[in-house]
């Protein structure tokens, strides 16, 4: 018998196994903690909105106010409703039948409805703006005027 052909399709074998790559273990720390958010849609407005600041939605007659270090609110009509946790903007699909009022925290994450009259405007809460020191001094807000059907 040949022992060399032998050994040398083994070592063939053996250097085969050990290369290979069973894949889906390839993930690092940093996309474990990435936040994957829905794509925004055309119209979309992104800006801050810091404590005692306040600034009409573009678009609208709607003036949004930060009266707490997280808590925006509207004054003269248009109220807010709380959709909770999305993944963006996008995924604010439907007007809440219930809970209104005109002011809200501001929470990172969450998707809100503002109404006024007819006009319906959609916000996501990107982050907290913070300082130096971690205070938190404000907050990124997505936001954008929106034709819901209303049923």
């Amino acid at each position: 018998m040949n022992f060399k052909k032998y050994w040398m399709m083994l070592a063939i074998a053996l250097i085969g196994l050990c290369t290979v790559n069973c894949g889906g273990d390839e993930s690092n720390e940093s996309d474990k903690n990435s936040t994957i958010t829905a794509n925004d849609p055309e119209g979309t407005i992104i800006t801050n909105l810091t404590h005692n600041s306040s600034f009409y939605l573009s678009g609208t007659q709607i003036l949004i106010q930060m009266w707490s270090d997280t808590n925006f609110g509207f004054s003269y009509g248009p109220k807010v409703a709380i959709v909770g946790k999305v993944k963006g903007i996008s995924s604010i699909t439907k007007v809440p039948e219930n809970g209104w009022t005109d002011q809200v925290a501001a929470i990172p994450e969450y998707g809100y409805v503002v109404k006024s009259g007819n006009t319906y405007v959609r916000l996501y809460v990107v982050d907290y703006i913070v300082n130096s020191s971690n205070d938190i001094k404000g907050c990124v807000l997505k936001y954008q005027v929106w034709n819901p059907v209303v049923e």
